[in-house]
């Protein structure tokens, strides 16, 4: 157990998730060893960060099925209306289009828009949410801005406040600093606090497991905020 990380009571009553985390930073330290045994520790830091990207993209992938993480965009990217943007204090400058590395697409919800190779075009209407995978992100404030940003001009519009657009952090030089949002008591992911854009940061920078942030991630995908009907559901709450 992470030293103080206090467990909701569905954890508690639920072993397999914690089963589930521990399997999880066993299996990451194992393949590491095995990449250095090839790419030799400290020489390939990008080759490592990438094949760790890849690592967590496929554990995130498996959790949401039978949803899949598309890379593309999202149209219409205009349908947020002006006041609102302003009253939110953002510029109407992120109303344009843009690349999205990671669209949780739910087929059974509708057809995708265009989808050629790995580009997919879709619906906000037809998404579960959104979720960013970075490799490394030295500015958390900024990445949450950015969250809250892509938010406010897909989602919003269709879903309010209930879609999720979260992101995971493979690594961070000082973790649980980073986790902590500036002048609050709460944590980047604390998911009810953070404008539904909650923030992953899972290792740091000599890929030891966060397992706070981990079991919250856990938790937040076993919960059901992405696999659930977005449009049944209510604010993510810990217990």
């Amino acid at each position: 157990m992470a030293p103080g990380y206090q467990q909701s009571r569905f954890i508690v009553t639920n072993p397999t998730i914690e089963q589930t985390v521990d399997l999880f930073c066993e299996t990451v330290s194992l393949k590491i060893r095995l990449f250095h045994k090839l790419f030799p520790q400290g020489k390939h830091n990008h080759l490592t960060g990438l094949y760790i990207e890849e690592l967590v993209r496929t554990f995130i992938g498996n959790w949401i099925q039978p949803y899949e993480i598309v890379s593309g965009s999202m149209l219409p990217w205009d349908a947020c209306p002006d006041q609102l943007i302003i009253s939110a204090g953002m510029s109407l400058a992120i109303k344009k289009p843009r690349q999205i590395d990671g669209i949780v697409y739910d087929s059974s919800l509708g057809p995708y828009i265009l989808r050629e190779g790995g580009f997919t075009v879709v619906h906000p209407a037809f998404c579960r949410g959104i979720v960013e995978i970075k490799k490394s992100f030295p500015r958390i404030q900024l990445l949450h801005r950015q969250l809250c940003d892509i938010h406010a001009q897909f989602m919003y519009p269709f879903d309010g406040r209930m879609s999720q657009v979260f992101a995971v952090v493979i690594c961070h030089d000082n973790p649980e600093r980073a986790n902590r949002v500036p002048k609050r008591k709460y944590m980047y992911y604390d998911c009810s606090q953070v404008d539904h854009c909650p923030i992953f940061i899972l290792f740091d920078n000599e890929y030891q497991p966060q397992k706070v942030a981990i079991y919250k991630l856990i938790e937040f995908l076993f919960n059901g905020e992405i696999r659930g009907h977005r449009r049944v559901l209510s604010s993510y709450t810990t217990q």
